[in-house]
Parts: structure tokens; C-alpha cells; sequence
């Protein structure tokens, strides 16, 4: 979820958005962690996620796909064995595709596919080989969304302007850009505190 961070900094419009909502619900004092049984009262946070994975693709090209037979499209014929992919960043970035694609906003995903998973970006593949775990995907970036934008403010650093086009956004890469990152308050620092023994302790 580097993209959201990048997101946070550029953008924090919806970043106050997003953290009022949070506090309406776990508290504006930090009285407890955001956690999964939260995601029906914060549909908000499952769009920031969903908005993450389209607005700057991860995996630029896809996954490629093989045609088990042959095929035709728009008059081409292609054979079995054929391997397809797709790009990306231009789906994610089509005008015919989405308003304003270059800006990052949440709101487009407030609508009738809001939990489905697959639904407005091809982070999790396409067709019959999608991710059979995009579920466990999406819950890991949502609980990410929420604790990041709870526990902390993201700033650009001045002097390090983020080029969000030609970062390589890929989790193997060393880190792509700086930014600021401050705890919004005494009151959620001391909450993570008092969560990382149970944190450090869980039994996976």
C-alpha cells in the first residue's frame, strides 16, 4: 500500500475525511484500534483502499494469460497457446474509464460494488485466474488504511517532491520517495503502545 501513503501526502483532503469518520467511531481521543468488525460502519475506508489499488497499479503489465484455443477479436484471429496481458496503468488511468483518473478520490467507489472486491481495478488479476485470496487482500489493506490514517499524519517533504508516474511501486524495490510522517496526537501514541504487546505476542 505504498500508493496510499503517496496518497495521503499529496492529497489530504480526503485524508480529514476519512480519519473524522474513524474517529467517529473509535474515538477522536484514541480510545481503541480500528479493526476489521469496524469495516460496515467505515465504508469509506474500504473505497480509500479500493482507490489505492486503481489510482497507481502495482504491477503496471498484469499477469499473463494463456488462450487454451483459438480465438478472435475484432477480425484477428489468435491462436491456442497464445499468452495475453494487459496494461495497467492504462486502464487505470482511461478518461472513458473513470472521472479525473489522475486525482485520487475515494468517492468513486462509493456505490453499488463498494464490496466487491474485484470491482474498479485489476490489482487481483482478471478472468478465471483472479487471486483466489483477493478477500484476504483486501482485508489486509483495509486494517493497513485505517490504523495508518488513525495513528498518523503523512506529509510531502519539500524538498522531495513525490513523482507518483515513475515510481516503481513494486514491494521489492527500495523506498520510492520520503514524506513526513507524525503521530496525530500523545493520546494515539500511547494506544499503540498499548497495543504492541498483544500485537508482538499473538500466536499466528
Amino acid at each position: 500500500m505504498t500508493q496510499l501513503v503517496a496518497a495521503m501526502a499529496i492529497y489530504p483532503e480526503w485524508v480529514k475525511k476519512a480519519q473524522a469518520m474513524l474517529d467517529e467511531v473509535c474515538s477522536a481521543n484514541a480510545e481503541r484500534m480500528p479493526t476489521l468488525d469496524d469495516r460496515s460502519k467505515l465504508p469509506y475506508i474500504t473505497a480509500v483502499v479500493k482507490e489505492g489499488l486503481r489510482w497507481r497499479p502495482f504491477n503496471q503489465l498484469g499477469q499473463p494469460h494463456m488462450l487454451i484455443q483459438d480465438d478472435e477479436y475484432e477480425g484477428y484471429r489468435f491462436l491456442a497457446g497464445t499468452q495475453f496481458t494487459w496494461n495497467a496503468y492504462a486502464i487505470a488511468l482511461s478518461e472513458e474509464n473513470y472521472e479525473n483518473p489522475m486525482q485520487f478520490m475515494p468517492e468513486r467507489f462509493m456505490n453499488g460494488d463498494l464490496q466487491n472486491g474485484l470491482k474498479g481495478h485489476w490489482a487481483f488479476g482478471a478472468g478465471r485466474r483472479v487471486c483466489v485470496d483477493y478477500n484476504v487482500g483486501m482485508n489486509n489493506g483495509w486494517i493497513f488504511a485505517a490504523c495508518i490514517l488513525y495513528y498518523f499524519d503523512i506529509k510531502q517533504d519539500p524538498d522531495f517532491p513525490i513523482d507518483t508516474i515513475n515510481t516503481h511501486w513494486d514491494i521489492l524495490e527500495s523506498p520510492p520517495f520520503k514524506v513526513i510522517i507524525t503521530l496525530r496526537s500523545q493520546a494515539h501514541a500511547d494506544l499503540i503502545m498499548r497495543c504492541s504487546p498483544e500485537a508482538l505476542n499473538a500466536d499466528y
